[in-house]
């Protein structure tokens, strides 16, 4: 069977003598991988995509957090580092399924985060030189800001859709004005891997779980953590496992649930611009319409969210979680 490789992947690995093989399952939209064989062991080859900037940024970022929590016996996947490239690592296969949406995932996924706060701990003169997560935020100002640069960038054929969001954000900051309030910001820093969830964990045969992809890994701010997690699109948790991810995550991180609520709208608006990315790739490639259709209607979703004055879901969360935003 022929198999279609990216050329610079392939490319690669003519240079070190190496065959590529495919891999099962769709590729992300962030990177191309495939497998090659090194002393009998398998591991993947991954190129990541965007500008030259971008891509060998996430190289890096990749290639440092994996050695970072590879020296802490985190179980992620361990780096070849003699072939790697400056936007190509060669990561360690895992054979695995992707973990089920149960309790024992959300106590997988909060005791590593709790591995993350000791590291932090342990690292604290190497702290300067760990990077900024991908879109790392410590104020409302930054998230802001992040939303109007997607704005001033989104493609003319989604006019719409942009300018419904360029409007949804001109509220938030109007109803910050009209309140009156402080901004709530972040003093501190959490080691985030900031695409966390069951979609980048593998459950191998022997029931350990693996942790994959660290391209965004970074420093970034508990609450954006919290709620990116909570509003990723990729989510299938039900209520009550969420809410206890918010309970265990707010206490550890010493984050008041106040103000988690007060950013909640921000970030969701935040993922209403991040899907737009999405169908505006979906609708330049000729996608089919169902998975066009099922990324409106998450847009949607998302800008419903948003809103400065319904917050219910996170209040239903928070009142799951037994605690009382006051």
């Amino acid at each position: 069977m022929r198999h279609d490789f990216d050329p610079e992947l392939l490319d690669f690995a003519n240079q070190h003598k190496k065959n590529l093989m495919p891999i099962s399952g769709e590729q992300g939209g962030n990177s191309r991988i495939a497998r090659i064989s090194v002393g009998g062991d398998e591991f993947i080859l991954k190129k990541y995509l965007g500008g030259d900037t971008r891509s060998k940024k996430s190289c890096s970022r990749e290639k440092y957090s994996l050695e970072l929590l590879g020296r802490f016996a985190i179980n992620t996947p361990k780096v070849n580092l003699d072939l790697c490239s400056e936007t190509i690592n060669c990561i360690e296969f895992i054979e695995g399924k992707p973990h089920q949406f149960n309790h024992s995932a959300i106590n997988e996924i909060i005791t590593f985060q709790e591995n993350m706060i000791e590291i932090k701990n342990l690292i604290n003169d190497e702290l300067r030189t760990v990077p900024w997560a991908v879109d790392a935020a410590f104020s409302e100002i930054d998230v802001f800001n992040q939303i109007d640069a997607r704005c001033k960038n989104g493609s003319k054929e989604l006019g719409k859709n942009w300018r419904i969001i360029s409007h949804k954000l001109e509220n938030l900051k109007n109803h910050r004005k009209r309140t009156k309030r402080k901004e709530a910001r972040s003093k501190d820093f959490v080691l985030s891997q900031s695409d966390i969830g069951c979609h980048n964990m593998l459950e191998t045969k022997s029931q350990k779980t693996f942790f994959v992809d660290f391209e965004f890994f970074g420093k970034d701010s508990p609450q954006k953590l919290i709620l990116d997690f909570i509003l990723h699109p990729r989510n299938e948790f039900d209520d009550h496992l969420n809410a206890s991810f918010v309970e265990d995550l707010s206490k550890k991180f010493e984050v008041e649930l106040k103000l988690l609520e007060v950013w909640f709208p921000l970030i969701a608006l935040k993922w209403a611009s991040i899907l737009m990315r999405r169908l505006e790739f979906l609708t330049a490639s000729n996608e089919d319409t169902q998975k066009i259709a099922d990324a409106n209607e998450s847009f949607e979703a998302y800008i419903e969210l948003s809103d400065p004055i319904e917050v219910t879901r996170f209040a239903d969360l928070a009142q799951l979680a037994n605690r009382e935003i006051n």
